[in-house]
Protein backbone atom coordinates (compact mmCIF):
# COMPACT_ATOMS: atom_id res chain seq x y z
CA UNK A 1 0.00 0.00 0.00
CA UNK A 2 1.26 3.67 -0.88
CA UNK A 3 1.30 6.49 1.53
CA UNK A 4 1.17 10.24 -0.09
CA UNK A 5 3.88 11.69 0.17
CA UNK A 6 4.51 15.71 1.35
CA UNK A 7 7.35 18.04 1.16
CA UNK A 8 9.19 19.21 4.64
CA UNK A 9 12.10 21.63 4.44
CA UNK A 10 14.46 21.10 7.66
CA UNK A 11 16.88 23.38 8.60
CA UNK A 12 20.14 22.66 7.33
CA UNK A 13 18.75 20.13 5.08
CA UNK A 14 18.15 20.03 1.76
CA UNK A 15 14.20 19.16 0.49
CA UNK A 16 13.13 16.21 1.65
CA UNK A 17 10.29 13.83 1.18
CA UNK A 18 8.31 12.32 3.85
CA UNK A 19 5.07 9.69 3.68
CA UNK A 20 2.17 12.07 4.83
CA UNK A 21 1.35 9.79 8.16
CA UNK A 22 5.29 9.95 9.22
CA UNK A 23 5.41 13.74 8.65
CA UNK A 24 2.41 13.98 11.06
CA UNK A 25 4.07 12.17 13.61
CA UNK A 26 7.48 14.37 13.21
CA UNK A 27 5.44 17.42 13.42
CA UNK A 28 3.41 16.40 16.78
CA UNK A 29 6.55 15.16 18.38
CA UNK A 30 8.27 18.85 17.45
CA UNK A 31 4.72 20.35 18.67
CA UNK A 32 5.13 18.57 22.09
CA UNK A 33 8.67 19.08 22.61
CA UNK A 34 8.42 22.76 21.79
CA UNK A 35 5.42 22.63 24.15
CA UNK A 36 6.57 20.67 26.91
CA UNK A 37 6.82 22.55 30.79
CA UNK A 38 10.08 21.63 32.95
CA UNK A 39 8.60 19.56 36.33
CA UNK A 40 10.26 20.73 39.89
CA UNK A 41 8.96 19.16 43.02
CA UNK A 42 8.05 20.73 45.80
CA UNK A 43 10.77 21.71 48.33
CA UNK A 44 11.55 20.86 51.84
CA UNK A 45 13.22 21.90 54.54
CA UNK A 46 16.43 20.18 56.06
CA UNK A 47 17.11 23.32 58.39
CA UNK A 48 15.93 26.45 59.68
CA UNK A 49 17.75 28.91 62.03
CA UNK A 50 16.67 32.25 63.36
CA UNK A 51 18.30 34.27 59.58
CA UNK A 52 18.43 31.17 57.34
CA UNK A 53 17.09 28.27 55.94
CA UNK A 54 18.61 25.16 53.72
CA UNK A 55 15.98 24.26 51.52
CA UNK A 56 15.79 21.12 49.02
CA UNK A 57 13.85 20.11 45.71
CA UNK A 58 14.58 18.05 42.29
CA UNK A 59 14.05 19.16 38.58
CA UNK A 60 12.73 16.04 37.39
CA UNK A 61 12.12 17.31 33.77
CA UNK A 62 13.31 19.98 31.86
CA UNK A 63 11.16 19.43 29.41
CA UNK A 64 13.29 19.80 26.46
CA UNK A 65 14.34 22.60 26.57
CA UNK A 66 17.94 23.76 28.33
CA UNK A 67 18.30 24.82 31.99
CA UNK A 68 18.85 28.49 32.46
CA UNK A 69 18.95 28.93 36.44
CA UNK A 70 16.84 26.67 38.92
CA UNK A 71 16.47 27.35 42.47
CA UNK A 72 14.17 28.87 44.94
CA UNK A 73 12.22 32.32 45.27
CA UNK A 74 11.14 33.12 48.47
CA UNK A 75 9.45 35.95 50.40
CA UNK A 76 8.27 37.14 54.12
CA UNK A 77 4.62 35.83 53.80
CA UNK A 78 2.84 38.86 55.40
CA UNK A 79 4.35 41.08 51.98
CA UNK A 80 4.00 37.91 49.38
CA UNK A 81 2.06 34.73 50.14
CA UNK A 82 2.58 33.55 46.46
CA UNK A 83 5.97 34.45 45.46
CA UNK A 84 6.75 34.26 41.71
CA UNK A 85 10.42 35.80 39.58
CA UNK A 86 9.95 39.37 39.71
CA UNK A 87 7.02 39.49 42.63
CA UNK A 88 6.75 41.94 45.45
CA UNK A 89 9.24 41.58 48.04
CA UNK A 90 10.50 38.25 46.02
CA UNK A 91 14.21 36.95 46.40
CA UNK A 92 15.83 34.28 44.67
CA UNK A 93 18.38 31.50 46.30
CA UNK A 94 19.74 30.14 43.03
CA UNK A 95 21.64 26.13 42.24
CA UNK A 96 23.48 25.52 39.03
CA UNK A 97 22.33 22.33 37.40
CA UNK A 98 20.02 20.59 35.47
CA UNK A 99 17.90 17.70 36.07
CA UNK A 100 18.37 15.93 39.47
CA UNK A 101 18.20 17.18 43.06
CA UNK A 102 19.56 20.11 44.67
CA UNK A 103 19.82 22.21 48.00
CA UNK A 104 20.10 26.07 48.51
CA UNK A 105 20.40 28.15 51.83
CA UNK A 106 17.80 30.91 52.11
CA UNK A 107 19.94 33.59 53.65
CA UNK A 108 19.48 37.04 54.94
CA UNK A 109 16.05 36.21 56.81
CA UNK A 110 14.31 38.07 59.78
CA UNK A 111 13.94 35.50 63.07
CA UNK A 112 10.10 34.74 64.12
CA UNK A 113 9.07 35.67 60.43
CA UNK A 114 6.78 33.61 57.98
CA UNK A 115 8.06 33.16 55.00
CA UNK A 116 6.39 31.74 51.83
CA UNK A 117 8.63 29.76 49.47
CA UNK A 118 8.78 27.87 45.95
CA UNK A 119 11.08 26.17 44.50
CA UNK A 120 11.17 26.52 40.47
CA UNK A 121 13.05 26.11 37.29
CA UNK A 122 13.45 28.35 34.19
CA UNK A 123 14.30 26.95 30.84
CA UNK A 124 14.76 28.84 27.43
CA UNK A 125 11.35 27.44 26.74
CA UNK A 126 9.43 27.82 29.63
CA UNK A 127 8.91 28.51 33.90
CA UNK A 128 7.40 26.27 36.14
CA UNK A 129 6.94 26.31 39.74
CA UNK A 130 6.10 24.18 42.94
CA UNK A 131 3.39 24.72 45.28
CA UNK A 132 4.17 27.45 47.97
CA UNK A 133 5.71 25.85 51.24
CA UNK A 134 5.66 28.39 54.36
CA UNK A 135 7.93 28.35 57.32
CA UNK A 136 8.52 30.01 60.51
CA UNK A 137 12.43 31.31 61.39
CA UNK A 138 13.34 30.60 64.87
CA UNK A 139 12.57 32.52 67.76
CA UNK A 140 15.01 33.57 70.34
CA UNK A 141 13.47 33.43 73.72
CA UNK A 142 14.03 36.63 75.90
CA UNK A 143 13.51 35.35 79.58
CA UNK A 144 12.50 38.23 82.10
CA UNK A 145 13.41 37.03 85.89
CA UNK A 146 13.23 33.44 84.63
CA UNK A 147 10.19 33.75 82.30
CA UNK A 148 9.97 33.62 78.45
CA UNK A 149 5.74 33.97 76.88
CA UNK A 150 5.13 33.49 73.57
CA UNK A 151 1.43 34.48 72.91
CA UNK A 152 -1.07 33.50 69.86
CA UNK A 153 1.39 32.33 67.92
CA UNK A 154 -0.28 31.17 64.56
CA UNK A 155 1.07 27.28 62.98
CA UNK A 156 0.12 26.61 59.46
CA UNK A 157 -0.56 23.28 58.53
CA UNK A 158 2.84 21.13 57.90
CA UNK A 159 4.70 23.78 59.71
CA UNK A 160 6.92 23.15 62.33
CA UNK A 161 8.43 26.36 64.54
CA UNK A 162 11.72 26.40 66.56
CA UNK A 163 12.23 27.91 69.93
CA UNK A 164 15.61 28.74 70.48
CA UNK A 165 16.15 29.16 74.40
CA UNK A 166 19.26 29.92 76.41
CA UNK A 167 19.56 28.55 79.90
CA UNK A 168 22.96 31.04 81.95
CA UNK A 169 22.15 28.86 84.61
CA UNK A 170 20.85 24.83 85.72
CA UNK A 171 17.43 25.10 86.15
CA UNK A 172 14.15 23.42 87.36
CA UNK A 173 12.20 24.43 84.10
CA UNK A 174 8.53 24.24 83.60
CA UNK A 175 7.71 24.51 79.83
CA UNK A 176 3.99 24.82 79.38
CA UNK A 177 1.97 25.30 76.51
CA UNK A 178 -1.80 26.27 75.85
CA UNK A 179 -4.12 26.17 72.87
CA UNK A 180 -2.81 23.36 70.82
CA UNK A 181 -5.11 20.39 69.30
CA UNK A 182 -3.75 17.24 70.51
CA UNK A 183 -2.86 16.39 66.73
CA UNK A 184 -0.03 18.88 67.00
CA UNK A 185 3.49 17.83 68.35
CA UNK A 186 6.48 19.38 70.39
CA UNK A 187 10.02 18.41 70.93
CA UNK A 188 12.86 19.33 73.21
CA UNK A 189 16.35 19.23 71.63
CA UNK A 190 19.81 20.06 73.47
CA UNK A 191 22.45 21.64 71.58
CA UNK A 192 23.79 18.44 70.40
CA UNK A 193 20.24 17.49 69.09
CA UNK A 194 19.74 15.06 71.16
CA UNK A 195 15.91 14.84 72.51
CA UNK A 196 15.05 15.36 75.74
CA UNK A 197 11.36 15.19 75.53
CA UNK A 198 8.65 14.61 72.79
CA UNK A 199 4.95 14.93 73.39
CA UNK A 200 1.47 15.46 71.46
CA UNK A 201 -0.95 18.50 72.22
CA UNK A 202 -0.20 21.57 74.72
CA UNK A 203 3.86 21.32 75.98
CA UNK A 204 4.01 20.08 79.07
CA UNK A 205 7.58 19.20 80.53
CA UNK A 206 8.91 19.77 83.83
CA UNK A 207 12.22 18.87 84.71
CA UNK A 208 15.79 19.73 85.66
CA UNK A 209 18.25 21.15 82.66
CA UNK A 210 21.73 22.04 82.76
CA UNK A 211 22.70 25.28 81.72
CA UNK A 212 23.27 25.27 78.14
CA UNK A 213 21.23 25.93 74.57
CA UNK A 214 18.19 23.88 73.90
CA UNK A 215 15.74 24.31 70.88
CA UNK A 216 11.51 23.57 71.69
CA UNK A 217 10.16 22.66 68.14
CA UNK A 218 6.75 22.63 67.99
CA UNK A 219 5.02 21.09 64.56
CA UNK A 220 1.25 20.51 63.18
CA UNK A 221 1.23 17.93 61.01
CA UNK A 222 -3.03 18.66 60.86
CA UNK A 223 -4.60 20.05 58.22
CA UNK A 224 -5.71 23.45 59.42
CA UNK A 225 -3.60 26.54 60.80
CA UNK A 226 -3.66 26.48 65.06
CA UNK A 227 -2.73 29.13 67.32
CA UNK A 228 -0.59 28.22 70.52
CA UNK A 229 0.94 29.83 72.96
CA UNK A 230 3.74 29.11 75.68
CA UNK A 231 4.77 29.93 79.11
CA UNK A 232 8.65 29.02 79.65
CA UNK A 233 9.68 29.19 83.30
CA UNK A 234 13.30 28.81 84.27
CA UNK A 235 13.56 30.83 87.79
CA UNK A 236 14.42 28.12 89.99
CA UNK A 237 17.75 26.58 89.78
CA UNK A 238 18.63 23.16 89.97
CA UNK A 239 21.66 23.26 92.72
CA UNK A 240 23.89 19.91 93.19
CA UNK A 241 23.98 18.21 95.93
CA UNK A 242 27.34 16.53 97.33
CA UNK A 243 26.70 13.95 100.32
CA UNK A 244 29.83 12.47 101.29
CA UNK A 245 29.45 9.89 104.49
CA UNK A 246 31.91 7.85 107.01
CA UNK A 247 32.62 4.49 108.12
CA UNK A 248 35.41 1.87 109.04
CA UNK A 249 34.49 -0.31 106.28
CA UNK A 250 33.21 0.08 102.43
CA UNK A 251 29.37 -1.03 103.16
CA UNK A 252 28.01 0.61 106.09
CA UNK A 253 29.28 4.38 106.26
CA UNK A 254 27.27 6.86 108.22
CA UNK A 255 26.22 10.47 107.73
CA UNK A 256 24.30 9.78 104.19
CA UNK A 257 21.20 12.15 103.20
CA UNK A 258 22.99 14.98 105.84
CA UNK A 259 24.48 17.94 104.10
CA UNK A 260 26.39 20.82 104.59
CA UNK A 261 29.40 20.91 107.75
CA UNK A 262 30.05 17.79 109.61
CA UNK A 263 27.29 16.37 111.95
CA UNK A 264 29.07 13.87 114.89
CA UNK A 265 27.13 10.90 112.19
CA UNK A 266 29.41 12.07 109.73
CA UNK A 267 32.17 11.41 112.21
CA UNK A 268 34.27 8.16 112.79
CA UNK A 269 36.55 6.94 115.13
CA UNK A 270 39.17 4.60 114.80
CA UNK A 271 42.25 2.62 116.96
CA UNK A 272 45.31 1.14 116.18
CA UNK A 273 47.45 -1.00 117.96
CA UNK A 274 51.12 -1.51 117.38
CA UNK A 275 51.16 1.01 115.15
CA UNK A 276 49.44 -0.40 112.08
CA UNK A 277 47.53 1.30 109.20
CA UNK A 278 43.75 1.66 109.41
CA UNK A 279 41.54 2.20 106.38
CA UNK A 280 39.13 4.63 106.40
CA UNK A 281 35.84 4.60 103.70
CA UNK A 282 34.07 7.33 102.27
CA UNK A 283 30.59 7.00 99.38
CA UNK A 284 30.78 10.35 97.39
CA UNK A 285 27.54 10.97 96.01
CA UNK A 286 25.04 13.62 94.35
CA UNK A 287 21.66 13.89 95.77
CA UNK A 288 20.90 16.95 92.94
CA UNK A 289 18.89 16.81 90.25
CA UNK A 290 21.47 16.94 87.68
CA UNK A 291 24.73 14.83 87.09
CA UNK A 292 27.67 16.64 88.27
CA UNK A 293 31.25 15.61 89.42
CA UNK A 294 32.54 16.42 92.80
CA UNK A 295 35.84 17.55 93.78
CA UNK A 296 37.68 16.25 96.45
CA UNK A 297 39.99 17.38 99.18
CA UNK A 298 41.29 15.95 102.58
CA UNK A 299 44.04 16.73 105.15
CA UNK A 300 47.65 16.66 104.59
CA UNK A 301 49.95 13.88 106.16
CA UNK A 302 51.85 15.13 109.17
CA UNK A 303 55.23 14.30 111.26
CA UNK A 304 53.76 11.30 113.09
CA UNK A 305 51.17 9.95 109.77
CA UNK A 306 51.64 9.28 106.17
CA UNK A 307 47.98 9.01 104.72
CA UNK A 308 46.78 7.71 101.33
CA UNK A 309 43.57 8.25 99.33
CA UNK A 310 42.43 6.08 96.58
CA UNK A 311 39.32 7.17 94.92
CA UNK A 312 37.39 4.65 92.87
CA UNK A 313 40.57 2.42 93.72
CA UNK A 314 43.15 4.41 91.89
CA UNK A 315 45.32 6.41 93.87
CA UNK A 316 45.09 10.48 94.03
CA UNK A 317 46.72 11.11 97.13
CA UNK A 318 48.73 14.13 95.69
CA UNK A 319 45.82 15.58 93.98
CA UNK A 320 43.38 14.92 97.54
CA UNK A 321 45.82 17.11 99.39
CA UNK A 322 45.60 19.63 96.73
CA UNK A 323 42.24 19.59 96.48
CA UNK A 324 41.70 18.91 93.19
CA UNK A 325 40.80 15.44 92.77
CA UNK A 326 37.76 15.01 91.00
CA UNK A 327 35.26 11.90 90.86
CA UNK A 328 33.29 10.86 87.59
CA UNK A 329 30.29 12.56 87.21
CA UNK A 330 27.17 11.41 88.80
CA UNK A 331 23.93 11.55 88.42
CA UNK A 332 20.59 11.22 90.90
CA UNK A 333 20.30 7.57 89.82
CA UNK A 334 23.73 6.71 89.73
CA UNK A 335 25.64 4.65 92.31
CA UNK A 336 28.30 6.77 94.46
CA UNK A 337 31.84 6.81 94.22
CA UNK A 338 34.25 4.70 96.64
CA UNK A 339 37.29 6.62 98.34
CA UNK A 340 39.60 5.07 100.58
CA UNK A 341 41.71 7.01 103.28
CA UNK A 342 44.65 4.71 104.23
CA UNK A 343 46.29 6.28 107.60
CA UNK A 344 49.51 4.80 108.69
CA UNK A 345 51.39 5.63 111.99
CA UNK A 346 55.05 6.63 111.42
CA UNK A 347 56.81 4.41 112.78
CA UNK A 348 60.35 6.21 112.39
CA UNK A 349 59.05 8.64 114.85
CA UNK A 350 59.87 7.56 118.88
CA UNK A 351 56.75 9.85 119.54
CA UNK A 352 54.93 6.76 117.64
CA UNK A 353 57.46 3.83 118.37
CA UNK A 354 60.37 3.74 120.84
CA UNK A 355 61.88 1.03 123.27
CA UNK A 356 63.06 1.03 126.53
CA UNK A 357 64.92 -1.63 128.75
CA UNK A 358 63.41 -3.44 131.40
CA UNK A 359 64.76 -6.52 133.76
CA UNK A 360 67.71 -6.29 130.91
CA UNK A 361 65.83 -6.48 128.17
CA UNK A 362 65.10 -4.30 125.16
CA UNK A 363 61.25 -3.71 124.65
CA UNK A 364 59.32 -2.10 122.07
CA UNK A 365 56.91 0.56 123.20
CA UNK A 366 54.20 2.36 121.18
CA UNK A 367 52.95 6.54 122.22
CA UNK A 368 49.41 7.75 122.11
CA UNK A 369 49.15 9.51 119.75
CA UNK A 370 45.98 10.93 117.19
CA UNK A 371 45.52 11.99 113.54
CA UNK A 372 42.39 13.92 113.03
CA UNK A 373 41.23 14.54 109.10
CA UNK A 374 38.66 16.12 107.25
CA UNK A 375 37.49 14.72 103.93
CA UNK A 376 35.31 17.69 101.80
CA UNK A 377 33.19 17.31 98.48
CA UNK A 378 32.77 19.79 96.50
CA UNK A 379 30.13 20.08 93.31
CA UNK A 380 32.39 21.19 89.99
CA UNK A 381 29.11 23.50 88.87
CA UNK A 382 28.60 25.45 92.11
CA UNK A 383 32.12 25.57 94.24
CA UNK A 384 29.91 26.95 96.92
CA UNK A 385 28.03 24.03 97.53
CA UNK A 386 29.84 21.22 99.36
CA UNK A 387 29.64 18.56 102.09
CA UNK A 388 32.48 16.83 104.81
CA UNK A 389 33.21 13.97 106.88
CA UNK A 390 35.59 13.97 110.10
CA UNK A 391 37.58 10.98 111.08
CA UNK A 392 40.32 10.24 113.44
CA UNK A 393 42.59 7.69 114.34
CA UNK A 394 43.76 6.74 117.69
CA UNK A 395 46.92 4.86 118.34
CA UNK A 396 47.10 2.76 121.57
CA UNK A 397 50.50 2.46 123.71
Amino acid sequence: MKFPSSFLTLPGSSLAAFPAMWLAALVLAMVSAVSATPVVTNPTLSFVGTTEADVSATVTDLGGGRSLERGFVYAAAATNPDPLLGGAGVLKALKLGRVGSFTATVPNLSPETTYAVKSFIRTDLATAYSSVLFFTTDTIVSFNSGVGTVVNRSITAGETQGFDLHLPDSSMASFQGTGASGSMTWELLDVLGIVVATGSGDVSFTGALEWGDYQLRVSNPGVTSETFSLNLDIATAAAPLPDISVGLDATAPSGQDIYGPPSPDQFVLATTTLANARDFFFLVDNDGPLPDSMRISASAPNNLFKVSYFIAGKNQTAAAIAGIANTVRIGPDDAPVSVRAKISPDKTNTRIRDSEIVGGRRRTIYGSESFFGTMRVTSNSDYTISDSATFQLNTLP
